[in-house]
């Protein structure tokens, strides 16, 4: 068991700074960036999904959550 809102704020951070680094990326080489962007975070779902798990749990209220 992990700290519920330790686990959303890190995950969060880490998604949202590779999300960015990947539109500056995939801006420069003339791509469609969604498309690319949204094949790239498939390959980070588990830490998407841990993400909502953990945000869930803080928003009911409990600390502690199995992610």
């Amino acid at each position: 068991m992990r700290n519920a809102r330790h686990i959303m704020c890190s995950y969060r951070r880490y998604v949202v700074g590779t999300k960015r680094k990947w539109k500056l990326q995939l801006g420069s080489t003339g791509r469609p960036p969604v498309r690319q962007i949204a094949r790239a975070l498939l390959l980070h779902r588990q830490y998407v999904q841990a993400y909502l798990k953990a945000k869930r749990a803080v928003l009911a209220g409990q600390e502690l959550v199995d992610a």
